[in-house]
């Protein structure tokens, strides 16, 4: 079996990892982002207004009542790291490729 050791990293901050971005890559993920938004909104969508008509129902809400479908997506600052490694990744190689 091989050795390992546990190396705990602290205080370090998203440009140390990643640089400078591009246009480019700002706009990837932006891409990659609104993409995850719409699968979330989609694969929920139809439990949340399943939902809301259940709880309209069972309230018997009043007519200018509002009903709101809300979602929330988190991001950590590692995912984001993930997706710059991944779009130059790619970059890198289509690069190899021409």
């Amino acid at each position: 079996m091989g050795t390992y050791r546990i190396i705990k990293i602290e205080n370090i901050r998203f440009k140390d990892i990643v640089g400078e971005l591009s246009d480019e890559e700002i706009e990837a993920i932006t891409r990659e982002i609104v993409e995850r938004i719409k699968d979330i909104t989609y694969t929920s969508l139809e439990h949340k207004v399943h939902k809301a008509i259940e709880e309209l129902i069972n309230t018997n809400p009043y007519t200018d009542d509002i009903i709101t479908f809300e979602w929330k997506l988190e991001l950590t600052v590692s995912d984001l790291i993930q997706m710059i490694g991944r779009i130059r990744r790619k970059q890198s190689e289509e690069a190899k490729s021409l």
